[in-house]
């Protein structure tokens, strides 16, 4: 009877929104009904908003576990950095459920994050048929976790195209890739920059005659003679009439 009476609220006129509920006459008179969709959409956006914010953006979907008095949920899984990922399913008593999904949240449980003993206690608190789950791509979600947080999906609206852009270096680009690409690009010609800028310094005078032409090297500079090896070298070459003469 409880039951009943949470899916209708009698109102003879409309009070407000009321989260959940949707006013309309229906088979119980004028009031708020239950409205599913609504339900739905409260759950999701719940347990999206718990993800971290790099992968939060992934195709998910909702899928409803099914219990079975003596077999369970028939469903193999394994421990992940993003939930329990999906490796067998049983045919008995059969999921809504493919080999390589990721369950991310049960009940508004959100799973990722946690270590392999808590998302197993978690999970098993409620596991009741019936219990509604958030599914993604593992695959997927494991490469949006890898993205540079700068990077942000848009939307054109004169293409009518989706495209991504980089918050810090402004750069735009149609694919995922091709950002990456020129972002990496960037990261690498920094070094040959900084390498470029401990050159030495421009001849000013050179440049404004010769423009952008080699800059001439200075001469080497001469050794001074050392004059009083020299001057005994060449005494010591000298015979005793040349030394009387001097």
């Amino acid at each position: 009877m409880a039951e009943a009476e949470n899916d209708f609220q009698a109102s003879e006129s409309f009070q407000g929104a009321r989260p959940g509920y949707a006013f309309k006459m229906g088979p119980k008179g004028l009031g708020y009904y239950l409205d599913a969709k609504q339900g739905t959409k409260s759950f999701w956006a719940e347990a999206i908003a718990q993800l971290p914010e790099t992968w939060r953006e992934a195709p998910f979907r909702e899928a409803l576990l099914r219990v079975h008095a003596e077999k369970g949920c028939g469903v193999g899984m394994a421990h992940s950095a993003f939930g329990l990922v999906v490796e067998t399913v049983d045919e008995v008593p059969g999921q809504d459920l493919q080999p390589g999904e990721v369950i991310v949240s049960i009940e508004g449980r959100v799973l990722a994050s946690l270590s392999a003993p808590q998302m197993q206690a978690s999970f098993q608190k409620r596991r009741l048929d019936g219990a509604k789950l958030l599914v993604g791509n593992h695959t997927q979600v494991k490469e949006l976790s890898q993205r540079d947080p700068n990077i942000i999906q848009m939307w054109d609206p004169l293409k009518k195209h989706n495209y991504f852009f980089h918050k810090k270096s402004g750069r735009s680009a149609w694919t995922l890739e091709e950002l990456q690409s020129k972002e990496g690009g960037a990261a690498a010609s920094a070094p040959e920059a900084a390498k470029s800028s401990q050159a030495a310094p421009i001849d000013l005078s050179h440049f404004l005659q010769h423009g952008f032409a080699k800059q001439r090297e200075p001469p080497p500079k001469k050794r001074p003679k050392a004059k009083a090896s020299s001057q005994k070298e060449e005494e010591d070459g000298k015979d005793e009439s040349d030394l009387a003469r001097d």
